[in-house]
């Protein structure tokens, strides 16, 4: 069976394009985030064992830099979220503008058992009857 796309939702391009922008940023941006905080936390350890300053208190900076690589790790997500949705819905609005010109893309769909396409006609839905109808229509017959 061939199909024919003709026609992307841009509203559900862009949040398929923002979901799978922030995960796939979570999958590759966590680790390098967690190496940063790991470098952060041990550095400012290192420094604060040999002396240099009195004044420098590495627990406080590490622990800021640890807060800071956590909020940056949410606010990143968030920017490849956006970034991401943009691109797709662009990209849907490009792909239904060409799709008028030229035709859509077409797929080729295998049934496999007993699954059938079928398509649903739009009606109008019926008032479902009461009991109080009921009475009504059989005080009309007499």
């Amino acid at each position: 069976m061939k199909v024919r796309i003709k026609h992307i939702d841009i509203l559900s391009s862009f949040k398929i394009g923002a979901v799978l922008s922030a995960l796939l940023f979570l999958v590759g941006g966590v680790p390098v985030f967690l190496i940063q905080a790991l470098a952060l936390g041990v550095g400012s350890f290192a420094s604060s064992s040999s002396g240099s300053s009195p004044e420098f208190d590495a627990g406080l900076v590490a622990g800021l830099g640890l807060v800071g690589v956590c909020l940056g790790l949410g606010v990143f997500a968030g920017v490849y979220a956006l970034a991401g949705g943009i691109s797709a819905a662009i990209g849907a609005f490009v792909y239904n503008l060409t799709s008028g010109w030229i035709g859509g893309v077409e797929v080729d769909l295998e049934t496999i058992g007993d699954v059938a396409v079928t398509t649903k006609a739009k009606t109008r839905p019926q008032p479902q009857r009461t009991d109080e109808d009921n009475d009504e229509i059989e005080a009309f017959e007499l």
